[in-house]
């Protein structure tokens, strides 16, 4: 790495970071103040509560960042760039004989290594933290008994599953009641309840599903054989099943757990292989924005490098002095970028094609930016 290439780093590194924390900065502000009175419930005392602020707001920031990072990384090159112009750093290094490709080439490395990383921490880190992204701050206090359960019917199983409370964390359901769908499995009634339900993964020959502790209704069932839909188990009981003590039974379901208690991060921020896994199972009637969404993440990282290939030539290319200009030029080709994107999206889901609403932004996009590179290249 040439003593050129640590320069251009270094304004670009600056540049990013100076506008992600301007824009992190804002977002805490405004949020801050309409949570404000949460983090003091949830806070014991003011450091407590001080505490509480930066946890959250640090894991907020993940994927923050994340859905920034394409639109930061090209203010940050553009602007980098416009600055070299406009301290007349760029012409003797042009005059040397080095291509415009070379001089922006650290950018291009620096985009594509930022660009791999917030893929990665999309598919393994963000997984890590469902619950706490979808929490309020009232939620972090020491009497927090769990979240609102969202009831998912599971059409392997025939039935629905509903409960008072689910805990993210410990994989448990306040008070489950199961709503049987089938008739083989309405042998003592429509509903199943117990005091709570433990989620087990897959497991040592044993299916996936929910270890209902303390059956209230109806108690018949737990000296029953086990009950089937089809060729499938569905409920396992202790007369089949020695491993399940006399007052339990075991409900088998592909349903994911932070389905069940984390809904809304879930759908955001799961991994593309649980989305993949899910729909495969046919536990769940996802809806076409999944399969958008798993599309989307496919498309993504190579949307990123196009429209930093837009915007890179396109500054070149002018030979702008003025980093209001460059500014200005990057506010509108990203505008242009994200109306097509959303747009086709938009379409997509409304004729019933998302696989087409997130390929078509990458098929128009990237032949112009390969025209524009090659074009920069011949500079």
């Amino acid at each position: 790495m040439t003593i050129i290439d640590r320069y251009i780093l270094r304004s670009f590194f600056k540049t990013l970071f100076l506008w992600f924390f301007c824009f992190i900065g804002i977002y805490v502000v405004f949020d801050l103040f309409t949570k404000l009175d949460g983090f003091r419930a949830a806070g014991d005392g003011v450091l407590g509560a001080i505490g509480l602020i930066g946890r959250y707001y640090s894991i907020q920031s993940l994927p923050f960042f994340e859905k920034t990072a394409s639109l930061l990384c090209l203010t940050s090159a553009m602007i980098t760039i416009a600055v070299i112009m406009r301290h007349n750093e760029l012409v003797p290094i042009l005059a040397a004989g080095i291509s415009q490709v070379r001089v922006v080439k650290p950018i291009i490395f620096a985009v594509l290594f930022l660009t791999i990383g917030t893929t990665l921490a999309r598919e393994f880190v963000f997984p890590i933290f469902l619950d706490d992204l979808q929490k309020d701050p009232a939620e972090y206090a020491a009497d927090y008994r769990g979240s609102q359960i969202n009831a998912a019917t599971d059409y392997n199983s025939f039935l629905t599953i509903q409960g008072d409370l689910a805990v993210y964390s410990e994989g448990r359901i306040h008070s489950p009641n199961f709503a049987l769908l089938s008739k083989s499995l309405i042998v003592h009634g429509k509903y199943l309840q117990a005091e709570e339900a433990i989620h087990t993964p897959g497991q040592d020959g044993r299916p996936a599903g929910f270890l209902m502790k303390n059956v209230v209704r109806p108690k018949e069932i737990l000296t029953e054989p086990s009950l089937q839909v089809g060729e499938k188990q569905v409920i396992l009981t202790p007369k089949d099943c020695s491993w399940l003590a006399p007052g339990d039974c075991f409900v088998v379901s592909d349903v994911p757990f932070a389905y069940l208690a984390a809904n809304r991060s879930w759908r955001e921020y799961a991994s593309t292989w649980d989305y993949v896994r899910t729909i495969r199972d046919r536990s769940l009637d996802l809806g076409g924005d999944i399969e958008l969404k798993i599309h989307s993440r496919v498309v993504q990282p190579f949307l990123d490098i196009t429209l930093l290939f837009l915007g890179l030539p396109i500054i070149l290319a002018r030979g702008d002095r003025n980093v209001f200009k460059a500014m200005g030029i990057v506010v509108l080709v990203v505008f242009s970028f994200l109306l097509v994107q959303f747009g086709s999206q938009f379409v997509g889901k409304s004729v019933g094609m998302p696989i087409l609403g997130a390929w078509v932004p990458l098929m128009l996009f990237a032949p112009i930016a390969v025209n524009l590179y090659r074009n920069m290249r011949e500079n």
